[in-house]
């Protein structure tokens, strides 16, 4: 199967691939994968290859005939095709770029939050209120407090701006979250440290934006944790090895899923904790055919691996 993306379910908060068969001559169809599971996974060819875009929920097959062009996760001609959303390219301050049908999804109510990944990372963040859950499954935070709920998506963006002044980032990207998997960081030290930037954050609102006072709300707190795993914490507690690993082509690893946090996928070896970037498989061939358990390099030399 080649991979389309990697998504969590707004309403069931599972995890699943999206997929299309290998010659490309079928539908796109979803592949569930399960926590504390037996779990395979094969890379079979590593060249990227364009294979469509999503809009408005109905999926359309690339078209693009130039060889060249398509031997990426997603072609220019698929981009410019599929749905995007501004709130992503927005400060708040800078809506006049956008067509109007394309920010009628900021009239929904929105939030802005703080999500915990580590100790000394911190990230502010905009959510809709109806996928204020997805957003922190998506990106893999551990602790999350809301700070502001009930505003459009323009103001919100605009709290996020302004509160980002305190240092706060608005991005983290993969190559720093895959080594903050585990941060170890207690539900005590999460809802403390959480506490003191709500509080910085709370100020800085106060005496900069004093007319969104109204909308910020108190002692709302998440544990993410029970999402990605039922066994979180003895995970956490575990003294086993935990490497990141990119698969090359022909190498497997075969284990027991533990955990799924964001985009990563926690596999339990005999020997350690192997961790895989899902998204890194997008427009890739892989298989889920049983293997034998632990890291499988095709070449016999896992030195490669990490």
């Amino acid at each position: 199967m080649r991979i389309f993306d990697f998504r969590w379910d707004d309403e069931t908060k599972a995890p699943f691939f999206k997929y299309i068969e290998d010659d490309g001559s079928s539908d796109i169809s979803i592949k569930k994968i399960e926590q504390n599971q037996d779990f395979s996974i094969t890379l079979v060819d590593e060249s990227p290859r364009c294979v469509g875009f999503e809009k408005s929920g109905k999926y359309t097959k690339c078209k693009n005939t130039n060889e060249e062009e398509i031997s990426v996760k997603k072609c220019v001609l698929c981009k410019k095709s599929e749905d995007y959303f501004p709130c992503q390219f927005c400060n708040g301050f800078n809506c006049d770029k956008f067509r109007q049908e394309k920010i009628e999804n900021c009239d929904a109510t929105h939030m802005v939050y703080l999500a915990l990944f580590s100790c000394d990372i911190v990230k502010v963040g905009v959510s809709r209120l109806s996928r204020m859950h997805a957003r922190q499954f998506e990106q893999g935070s551990h602790y999350t407090r809301i700070l502001v709920e009930g505003v459009s998506g323009v103001t919100a963006r605009r709290i996020e701006h302004f509160v980002g002044k305190l240092g706060f980032p608005d991005k983290i990207p993969a190559t720093k979250k895959k080594d903050i998997i585990l941060p170890r960081v207690s539900l005590e030290e999460g809802q403390k440290i959480l506490e003191e930037k709500y509080q910085a954050a709370k100020s800085y609102i106060r005496d900069e934006m004093p007319e969104m006072m109204k909308y910020i709300v108190e002692e709302k707190f998440w544990d993410m944790r029970p999402f990605y795993s039922n066994e979180f914490s003895e995970i956490e507690a575990s003294t086993k090895p935990i490497h990141f690993v990119t698969l090359e082509e022909g190498d497997s690893i075969g284990g027991v899923l533990k955990a799924v946090k964001g985009s990563f996928l926690l596999i339990e070896t005999p020997t350690e904790f192997v961790v895989l970037l899902a998204k890194a498989f997008v427009g890739k061939i892989i298989s889920f055919d049983e293997v034998e358990k632990g890291i499988n390099k095709k070449s016999g030399f896992q030195g490669g691996l990490f």
